[in-house]
């Protein structure tokens, strides 16, 4: 999965899977986290991975769940995390300022996470008293937030705000659903200058790659007719091998569209194919180069 497509398919999970999360896995989020980009790369931020059992019964009970619902968002009897990473500010390197850090970190390891179907719930609601005696941390070290981890055993959605003044609190249905209201991005985006709408508004939608190739010509013409059919279009120049990205014979040219319109694009291309004979060969594998 793409990373675009993890941010967009990602939310907070409260319900967990009684699963073990493997070591490893634990690991390879601290090393995400650990590639962050941190200011002057000082690198103040510590982690403490928590999966025994004891520790992790000891963790859930600093921790305050989603206040607008609660308590239907704290985690039930038998779906409660089965790890948590904390994150921590190293104060002798960096007694303030490090907030920036914390959050680059939390969105590498939450979206590393997520690339192992992995959910997560990022906490700063901590009893910080009780989680540094937990912990047993020095003086020095500051608990900044939690990542709570597990397999998913919930579906929330994401709903788009109907109007500036719509509410931003996430609900539950009668199904236990969760339901997380997010600002439309028509409200949150201007284009040059504040309060200047964007001349074209585009979704928040997941492209697909409709067609390849190498061929400039062929690009723009498939782009064309799609785009007088009203469908979304976009190239995208990908880097082949050691060459530089730019559209023309060293790079391949992707045609992407809306995911929830590809097969509508794929069927006028197999029709534009079937009716025009000059525009066959575009569907047809280039020959192999010969030895000059």
């Amino acid at each position: 999965m793409s990373i675009h497509k993890l941010i967009v398919h990602r939310r907070s999970i409260r319900r967990f899977k009684q699963q073990t999360i493997p070591y490893s896995v634990l690991t390879k989020l601290v090393n995400a986290a650990r590639l962050m980009p941190s200011a002057a790369n000082l690198q103040p931020l510590e982690y403490v991975i928590i999966d025994d059992a004891g520790q992790v019964a000891k963790v859930f009970e600093t921790l305050q769940w989603a206040r607008y619902i609660s308590p239907l968002g704290t985690p039930p009897q038998g779906e409660e995390p089965v790890a948590y990473v904390i994150v921590l500010a190293n104060t002798n390197i960096k007694a303030d300022g490090y907030q920036y850090d914390v959050g680059a970190a939390m969105e590498n390891m939450i979206l590393t996470a997520l690339s192992d179907g992995i959910g997560s719930c990022w906490l700063s609601s901590i009893d910080r008293e009780a989680m540094t005696a937990c912990l047993k941390l020095p003086a020095h070290l500051t608990v900044c937030c939690v990542l709570a981890l597990g397999y998913p055993n919930e579906q929330p959605v994401m709903e788009e705000l109907t109007a500036t003044d719509g509410s931003i609190k996430y609900w539950k249905d009668k199904d236990g659903c969760l339901h997380v209201p997010k600002r439309r991005l028509e409200q949150i985006t201007h284009y040059n200058q504040y309060g200047t709408e964007c001349p074209e508004t585009v979704a928040c939608e997941d492209w697909e790659a409709l067609f390849e190739t190498s061929v400039e010509e062929e690009a723009y013409i498939l782009q064309g007719f799609l785009q007088n059919n009203e469908i979304p279009c976009v190239l995208e120049a990908a880097k082949s091998h050691i060459y530089p990205v730019n559209f023309g014979s060293m790079s391949k040219i992707r045609l992407l569209v809306p995911e929830d319109r590809l097969d509508e694009a794929r069927g006028l291309l197999e029709k534009m194919v079937l009716e025009t004979d000059e525009t066959e060969e575009l569907f047809e594998p280039e020959p192999e180069q010969g030895n000059l």
